[in-house]
This record gives structure tokens, C-alpha cells and sequence, in this order.
């Protein structure tokens, strides 16, 4: 189907297009070799959430990983086991200063012949996590394609997550502040939803569902946040 393939493909953009590395390793002369781990690798995140079970484990290129230099990484597949529609969970993981940096999707999937279908949607969520409820800001994207075989749509939903909290773009987000107290780390939250019929809102309500599923979890794998945030 069209739109399960969209969905699988479109993940990789992030990683493919728009790594900042060189530039942000020629503005600063000195960078941390101090990891912040994760609590628990991401290969412990659940299969199944339900109603959501994972169809499959998506390989990213071993030279797109080497530019991206993330720590971890997921990449999944996941189904509906009663709507049948599947998302792409992926989550990039940076325990090191000046490392790694993307593009969010409104930089990266333009750049990869997509066509934005108007500004991004930021919407917030509360989440439980280890340390209490969290308020977790995130972006949808609508995305469009054509090609000889006709038009793809898709939606993204992203979320960057700091220690100090969440938020719905990585525009302007630059590792250059002294490491704080309980160590600094970045990752990139997205999960791709394939737009059947121009049904953008179906594609939405199931990517936010399956997040709200999804970032409790993450969180438990992810390093203390900084507990004076709210």
C-alpha cells in the first residue's frame, strides 16, 4: 500500500538531510568526551502498546548513522491491531555536547522534494514520567509528494526533548552552555503517520495516540530531566 510505504520511508529524512555536525564542531575548539547514558537502551521500549504492536525493526544505513553519530537509536514500525494503519516511531539519541545536531521536519523533508502543507500545529500534552507528570510540546507536519505514480501525504510528529523539558522545533537549539548538573543530552522524537484519501486528521489522531503511548516509555529510558523544570 501507498501510504504504509510513505510511512516507512519518510522516517529516514531526518537523518538523511540536514546534520548540522562540521558546522557546530567549527564554532567551538574544545568539546565534553563525557556521555550522559541512557537509563535503558531503546531496544527495551515495548513491542506492543496496545493497541499498537510492532511489525517491524527498520536498519538505518550505517553511513547515514556514522553522519548522524547518535548514541541510540529506534526505529520501528507499529500496527493497529483494529484500524490496521501503521506509524514509524523514530527516536536519535545525543549523550554528548556538540556531537550530533539535526534539522527538525520543516527543514528536512522540504529539502527532500516534500511540499509543506501549511505551517506546523503545535500542540501540548502531559505525560506521566518517573518524576511526575511532564508537559510535552510537539509539532504536526503535513507533507505532500507527487511522483509519476500520483501524490503521497504524510504527517510528522515531532518532539525534541532536552534535559530541561520538550519542545516542538529544534530551530535554534545549540549545545554551546557550559554542561549543567546531572548531565545534558538531546533527542529527537518523531512518528510518521501515512495520509490515506486526504484524511490528514485520522493520520494525526493516530500519531498523537500513539505517542502519548510511546513517551511515557521513552522517558523511563531517558536521563533524569532537571527536576527545577515543571
Amino acid at each position: 500500500m501507498r501510504s504504509s510505504r510513505t510511512v516507512i520511508a519518510a522516517v529516514v529524512l531526518l537523518l538523511v538531510a540536514g546534520f548540522l555536525t562540521r558546522w557546530v564542531r567549527s564554532t567551538r575548539a574544545k568539546y565534553t568526551a563525557t556521555l550522559t547514558p541512557l537509563r535503558l537502551p531503546f531496544d527495551k521500549l515495548p513491542r506492543q502498546l496496545s493497541p499498537w504492536t510492532m511489525s517491524a525493526e527498520l536498519e538505518v544505513p550505517p553511513d547515514v548513522m556514522r553522519t548522524a553519530k547518535v548514541d541510540d537509536y529506534v526505529n520501528r514500525v507499529y500496527a493497529n491491531s483494529q484500524s490496521g494503519r501503521q506509524v514509524v516511531a523514530y527516536i536519535g539519541y545525543w549523550g554528548q555536547e556538540n556531537i550530533g545536531m539535526g534539522h527538525g521536519p520543516e527543514i528536512c523533508y522540504p529539502s527532500a522534494g516534500w511540499t509543506a502543507e501549511g505551517p506546523p500545529s503545535v500542540q501540548t500534552i502531559r505525560v506521566e514520567s518517573p518524576s511526575g507528570s511532564r508537559p510535552i510540546e510537539s509539532a504536526f507536519h503535513r507533507f505532500s509528494r507527487k511522483d509519476q505514480a500520483g501524490t503521497e501525504q504524510c504527517v510528522v510528529l515531532f518532539t525534541v526533548a532536552t534535559n530541561e523539558g520538550f519542545r516542538g522545533s529544534s530551530r535554534g537549539l545549540f549545545w554551546h552552555a557550559p554542561r549543567i548538573s546531572g548531565g545534558r543530552f538531546l533527542a529527537h522524537v518523531q512518528v510518521v503517520a501515512g495520509v490515506r484519501d486526504t484524511d490528514w486528521k485520522t493520520a494525526e489522531s493516530d500519531a498523537m495516540k500513539f505517542l502519548e503511548s510511546l513517551l511515557p516509555e521513552a522517558l523511563a529510558c531517558f536521563p533524569p530531566l532537571d527536576p527545577s523544570r515543571p
